[in-house]
């Protein structure tokens, strides 16, 4: 990368992503959920699209992706969540700081089945900051288009 913006957003992908991963993989191994061993091949192939990517161009790509992604991400957690709390709790991000969000919780989609309670229950632990890493992903991404037309 070539943006210290890029690279603290990168950063907290590697300080955050492993904490929520490891939860999940703990989950599946409760519940004897098969877990992919590999990376798919769509997020390989962005892997590889990345790596032949510098400067600028990386940052751009990179920062496209992590919105996408993200967005992706939080779309599939909010098919788990409680949509009135969700509501609420969308209607408390606006205006708010990080730690502020977090604190806040959405509830879990209630559901007989223990595995889905249980995958529900993750989805609405993880929202928050997976929420919070779109909204940066945007900022960021907003800001390297700003600095690629200076």
């Amino acid at each position: 990368s070539s943006g210290a913006e890029v690279k603290k957003f990168a950063q907290m992908m590697v300080n955050d992503h492993p904490a929520a991963g490891d939860k999940l993989k703990a989950l599946a191994t409760q519940h004897r959920i098969e877990v992919p061993a590999q990376v798919d091949n769509r997020h390989r192939d962005q892997r590889d699209k990345l790596l032949a990517k510098q400067g600028l161009d990386f940052d751009k790509d990179y920062a496209d992706a992590m919105v996408d992604g993200h967005q992706d991400f939080v779309d599939k957690l909010e098919s788990r969540i409680d949509r009135d709390t969700l509501s609420k709790w969308k209607q408390n991000y606006v205006g708010k700081n990080n730690a502020q969000v977090q604190a806040t919780a959405v509830a879990a989609e209630k559901s007989d089945n223990p595995v889905t309670m249980a995958l529900n229950q993750w989805a609405a632990e993880t929202y928050p900051v997976a929420y919070a890493h779109l909204e940066a992903a945007k900022s960021l991404r907003d800001g390297v288009k700003k600095r690629s037309t200076d």
